[in-house]
């Protein structure tokens, strides 16, 4: 890699740290439902990614993660989202999702797909309740998701993560709604439950609908070894098998099952979207493949998975100023070419053509930019001084 790209991504750095009005800090905003199915009022919170509210670059639509155990998880889950998929950190790791937490009201009940009060050790009255699970995938599916669908703008990606109990819901997921989600994380999935019932009823599966789905496992020592091991390494080794799921297992030896949740929800979504990941250096030196490259993604998922406008534009405004302006065009016609319905997008292509020199064509995309938004007057403006043959009156 070129020095000098090191120094085009330090450059990105001060663009997201300059100083702003003093304003509250807000990860999500809670909501709740009342269930049919279940009979009660199901509270959830909801994380936006960074540019759903941007009016600056175009409308997206977004892949969904439900996590379950929403009131431990919520905060880690969405700031691990965040911080991979914003760009905020000079890299995109992951497409920008919305995140689902979902609340317990009882836990038990709504994460075991069958009735048993015993486990390995002997009987445990606490399972009373147990036996739900397929009850909670009814209510995903009737009723929590059309929701979510309905409310936000959502893509036909759905990522289900859940740990313990949760890694047990969310792989009866796989094997009794195949149709619901197309990404699993479990994480030490209590697969152990009622004699191997999800790894028996795995045995038995069928492949699933249409795209092909992707199971990511991470385990703690506790969960790697005993009876606990035994059942989710048999598990594992059904689904690799399986020509329509890509699966992968991890161990992180140095964690315990009540911490392994955030290190294995980041290595899970890093396996999930393998691939995605953009960095500065890459676009500079990729800028001609990219569009491949996101159309072999999109096939992959089954989605148009596009690259991240504002991103790319950070990263073209940076090797502009760095005066590589054949390059930093190149990258904003590719950006033009992904979101053709950005004013931004041809704003941005504008400037790096008044770099270059090219009047007519800086013209025709500060027009293009008024068309979509009629509200932009620093283009109008700008536009006004190419018009006049001014080129030196337009700033960078």
């Amino acid at each position: 890699m070129r020095a000098w790209i090191l120094a085009l991504w330090a450059s990105l750095v001060p663009l997201v740290c300059q100083a702003q009005e003093s304003r509250p800090i807000t990860l999500g905003e809670r909501a709740s439902l009342r269930s049919t199915v279940l009979g009660e009022e199901r509270e959830y919170w909801v994380y936006l990614p960074a540019s759903y509210s941007d009016s600056t670059y175009a409308p997206e639509r977004y892949p969904v993660l439900y996590l379950l155990d929403g009131e431990a998880n919520f905060h880690g889950a969405a700031g691990t989202v965040h911080v991979m998929s914003s760009g905020r950190i000079g890299t995109v790791q992951i497409p920008e999702m919305i995140v689902v937490g979902i609340l317990n009201t009882d836990r038990t009940r709504d994460f075991t797909p069958t009735h048993t009060t015993r486990r390995p050790q002997g009987e445990d009255p606490s399972l009373k309740t147990s036996g739900g699970a397929d009850a909670f995938l009814r209510f995903l599916e009737a009723e929590l998701m059309p929701h979510i669908e309905r409310t936000y703008r959502t893509q036909s990606y759905r990522v289900i993560v859940g740990h313990s109990f949760g890694g047990l819901l969310a792989l009866h997921a796989f094997v009794a709604r195949p149709h619901l989600f197309q990404g699993y994380i479990a994480i030490d999935p209590s697969l152990f439950w009622d004699e191997q019932v999800v790894v028996r009823r795995a045995e038995r599966a069928s492949e699933g609908p249409g795209r092909q789905r992707t199971v990511y496992i991470g385990l703690s020592p506790a969960y790697s070894s005993g009876h606990s091991g035994e059942a989710v390494l048999k598990f594992a080794g059904l689904v690799e098998k399986r020509p329509d799921v890509r699966s992968s297992i991890q161990h992180f030896e140095r964690e315990i099952h009540q911490s392994v949740g955030l290190v294995a929800l980041y290595d899970g979504l890093l396996f999930l979207f393998e691939g995605f990941r953009l960095t500065p250096g890459q676009i500079f030196e990729e800028a001609a493949e990219l569009t491949a490259r996101f159309q072999q993604l999109s096939e992959r998922f089954g989605i148009e998975l596009r690259p991240p406008e504002r991103f790319i534009d950070d990263v073209a405004h940076a090797i502009l100023r760095a005066n590589f302006a054949d390059k930093a065009a190149d990258l904003l016609q590719f950006n033009v070419g992904a979101h053709p319905t950005s004013f931004n997008a041809h704003r941005s292509l504008a400037q790096a053509y008044v770099k270059k020199g090219d009047v007519s064509l800086a013209i025709e995309h500060y027009e293009k930019a008024l068309q979509l938004n009629p509200k932009d007057e620093n283009s109008r403006r700008l536009l006004r001084a190419l018009r006049r043959g001014q080129d030196g009156a337009a700033p960078e």
